[in-house]
This record gives structure tokens, sequence and C-alpha cells, in this order.
């Protein structure tokens, strides 16, 4: 629902017609990225989904997004997903759970954006600087702008995450 209702939106925004969800099909790659199918014109979509939330975005090209639930993580898990510069970022930002939630669902998005995902390599996208509204992102030399807010719902802390139109640093 949240895909097909971003693909609507993306649409009616861009001066498409009335378009009933119906009229959006939504199918997997076989690595699992979401595509559009049925006749309508060529558009990316994203979606993600953390515990009874999801969001989605649809976009010409390069979208992803992200969202998770904002939790303390086990150290093993800051060691998996972040190199040592990104380590001693997030040792300088409180508080820490809200900025490693930040981090994890920036690179998720980013990952998604370039059409590849995390791919059991989460290091391979860097977080080169932390904002308040936004993570840098880099791979294979590109730095991504992913941004990022935080949802409260049912008592607790998500953020989501995403990427802008191929939108650099």
């Amino acid at each position: 629902i949240a895909a097909k209702d971003a693909v609507r939106t993306w649409l009616w925004g861009n001066g498409s017609g009335p378009l009933f969800p119906a009229e959006v099909v939504i199918g997997n790659d076989v690595h699992g990225k979401p595509f559009v199918r049925g006749g309508l014109p060529a558009i990316e979509v994203s979606l993600a989904h953390s515990a009874d939330l999801a969001v989605a975005m649809a976009r010409p090209e390069g979208c992803g997004i992200d969202i998770e639930e904002v939790v303390e993580r086990a150290p093993g898990a800051v060691f998996i997903a972040l190199g040592n510069a990104e380590r001693a970022l997030l040792g300088r930002l409180t508080p820490r759970p809200l900025w490693f939630t930040r981090f994890w669902a920036a690179k998720e998005a980013a990952a998604k954006a370039d059409g590849t995902g995390l791919d059991g390599a989460p290091r391979r996208f860097v977080v080169t600087a932390a904002h308040e509204d936004h993570i840098d992102i880099t791979i294979d030399g590109r730095t991504r702008r992913v941004d990022c807010t935080t949802v409260e719902h049912g008592g607790r802390t998500f953020v989501v995450a995403w990427t802008e139109n191929n939108k650099e640093a």
C-alpha cells in the first residue's frame, strides 16, 4: 500500500490524471528490489518497514528509503556496520543509539538508491559526515546526501532516512 501510494503521489505531482491503487502493480527483481509494472512511466520505488510502520518513495531514478527503530544495539553490530573512522565519529555524538540508527538507516537508503542494497557489506557505504537533518554517505568515491528525521509511534522512536534524486552532498 505504501509503495502504491508513493507511486500515485509522484505521478499526480507530475501531471498524471486519476489512478486507482489497482492500476499500480509492484514487482520485485531477482535481488528483491521493488519495481513498478503495468504500463506506467518508468519510475523507481523504494520501500521499508519496521515493526508496524512502512515508508515508501517513488522517483525517476536513484531513490532509497529506510526506517529503523531506535534501540540500543549490541557492540558487535556497531563493529560490523561501521569502520574505525565511523566509530570515532559516532563516539562524538549523543545519544549514541539515535545516531547509530541514523547511520544505519542512511546506509540502507543509500544502498537501495544505488540499486545494490548493502549486500552483506555495510562498511562499503561510509558515513563521512553527520548533521542534524542529514548524513553524508560515500561509496566508490561518490558522496550522497541522505536526509533523516525521527518519527514517534506507539511510545517508540524511529529514524526515517531517504535519498533525493541522486543528490550529492
